[in-house]
């Protein structure tokens, strides 16, 4: 987003408004900028000869709690409102703002256990928040501004925000956009403490860590305020292109939910661990780090499980599988031309693949037949791939076996196929290489435990426990069992098939069913006896 232009204005506060006016014109102009971040390193750059000063204000106000210090003039361009109706006779909007960063306060450093922000020793030691008439863009900015000492860490920093006077031009307005700017703000104060790295050697992440910083206060706005939701305004610059870098720069402010899915799936110490990491490691190395130990999954793998979930948006939502209640909101994922396949006969296609990015094809059945899938990634590794074949009797989730052929099974004229497939690497980009093929001979096909999902299962939130059984011959019933690591039966259940054939079926273990059997966390062996044939796979569940 920062580009090298050399600005004429003494004033930091103007310096920014014309950069924004002049640099970043772009097809999706109307929406404004969340905040400006400017690194100390790109000041020079971005603000020219203007002086990297804090605005003059003629009033103040404490905040009740005593942690911040709320600047503001009542007249001019840059004027709040004079109405008060509140106890302090200060301005509402003054007032309002005190107890909205109070309360974002006690969330970030009391409920997630962040560490304060350091002092800044200007004035007092609370957290200065300027109001100043930013006229629709951008929400606000946050300047760093001392390097902090006390510390070893070579890019921490005191910093201090400045906000719009009455959000009275933005696609979020008034309270509620108010609301949300704080949040997103303050976050970035509190991560300035800790640290941001300018440069962190991944392809095209211009402005080093900044995409994660965003991210962060992006998924913060929407922990504080769920109610409000301005992020699905900027859910578009993902959604709209979805094939790009994890880090992409266009991806910060609309990959929050990606941070949520995270965090959702861990703890609420999950933020904190990983900004602690950050204080040491790049923003990737602390995410993939923590990912790993907590949820003991890689996150090119969660990446992938996102990018699938994204299916599930707007008229395709399904409350099953989607990301949360608001995907009813989110646009449709546009999947590329070149990725939307009529089969019909045997296709192969090949597509580019940037590092630590997702391709997503859609497959529409046009006859009746079988269909096999095998994919490679060249020249990168390693590759993730998943897929959804939704027909009439349901949605069928699968991970997808690299270079081997993939058994999809019946795939009747109007069934469709979503397939999500990952670059998992951080440092090369690949070349991916699809192939749809029809099989003739079914009559090879095994019986086995084909995916479980998910797994682990979260009982506490509720997770249904999906399990796919590819079938070889035809069934009248099968009976699932869990059993213990010790090989005590501690859960059966008898499935009425009603004469499944020969194909990928779907059997669903209600989370009520698992809670009421009182299984302990653990890890278990699922074992399905189909008749012929007795399959199992482990499965680990949670509360």
């Amino acid at each position: 987003m920062l580009q090298t232009y050399l600005l004429a204005s003494d004033d930091a506060f103007e310096a920014v408004k014309n950069y924004l006016s002049t640099c970043l014109i772009t097809e999706k102009s109307a929406l404004p900028v969340k905040s400006v971040l400017i690194h100390p390193q790109n000041r020079a750059k971005v603000l020219g000869r203007a002086n990297f000063l804090r605005p003059y204000l003629p009033e103040s106000y404490l905040s009740p709690g005593g942690n911040f210090k709320i600047h503001y003039t009542r007249t001019g361009t840059d004027a709040v409102n004079p109405f008060s109706s509140n106890p302090d006779s200060v301005p509402d909007f003054v007032y309002q703002a005190a107890q909205i960063a109070e309360r974002c306060y006690s969330l970030l450093i009391d409920t997630l256990g962040l560490d304060a922000p350091p002092p800044d020793n200007y004035d007092g030691n609370q957290i200065d928040i300027y109001i100043k008439n930013w006229g629709g863009n951008p929400y606000a900015e946050t300047y760093p501004e001392a390097e902090v000492t006390i510390t070893s860490r070579p890019y921490d920093y005191t910093a201090y925000t400045i906000i719009d006077n009455d959000y009275s031009e933005y696609p979020t307005s008034g309270l509620a956009g108010l609301q949300v700017t704080i949040a997103h703000e303050l976050f970035h104060v509190v991560q300035l403490g800790y640290n941001w790295w300018p440069s962190n050697g991944l392809s095209g992440s211009s402005n080093g860590d900044a995409y994660f910083l965003e991210w962060s206060s992006t998924w913060f706005e929407e922990y504080a305020y769920p109610e409000v939701n301005d992020y699905w305004f900027y859910l578009s610059y993902f959604f709209s292109n979805p094939t790009m870098s994890l880090w992409n720069d266009s991806y910060s402010y609309a990959l929050g939910p990606f941070l949520n899915f995270i965090v959702r799936q861990a703890d609420g110490a999950f933020i904190k661990r990983v900004w602690e990491r950050i204080k040491s490691q790049y923003a990737l190395e602390a995410l993939e780090a923590e990912t790993s130990q907590l949820l003991q999954r890689d996150l090119p793998e969660l990446w992938n499980i996102f990018c699938r979930k994204c299916y599930y948006t707007n008229i395709r939502y399904d409350e099953r599988y989607a990301l949360s209640e608001d995907a009813r909101n989110f646009p449709l994922l546009n999947i590329p031309a070149a990725n939307r396949v009529e089969f019909i006969t045997d296709v192969a296609l090949q597509a580019s693949s940037a590092c630590y990015s997702t391709q997503p094809y859609l497959v529409a059945a046009k006859s009746n037949l079988w269909l096999a899938l095998s994919v490679q990634l060249i020249d990168a590794s390693p590759g993730i791939g998943s897929y959804i074949l939704s027909n009439s009797a349901g949605d069928f989730h699968q991970d997808i076996i690299w270079s081997s052929s993939n058994l999809i099974g019946k795939f009747s004229n109007g069934d469709n196929l979503f397939i999500v497939l990952t670059n998992g690497n951080k440092r090369q980009n690949g070349t991916l290489n699809v192939n749809l093929m029809r099989i003739a001979d079914t009559l090879a096909l095994t019986t086995e435990i084909k995916h479980l999902y998910p797994n682990p299962v979260y009982l506490n939130f509720n997770q249904d426990l999906h399990v796919f059984l590819q079938t070889g011959r035809l069934m009248q019933r099968a009976v699932l069992m869990l059993y213990d690591l010790v090989g005590h039966r501690v859960y059966t259940e008898i499935i009425p098939t009603e004469l499944w054939g020969i194909g990928l079926h779907e059997i669903v273990l209600p989370s009520a069913a698992l809670t009421q059997a009182r299984l302990s966390s653990g890890m278990y062996l699922l074992a399905i006896d189909c008749g012929h044939k007795t399959v199992s796979r482990r499965v680990i569940i949670l509360k």
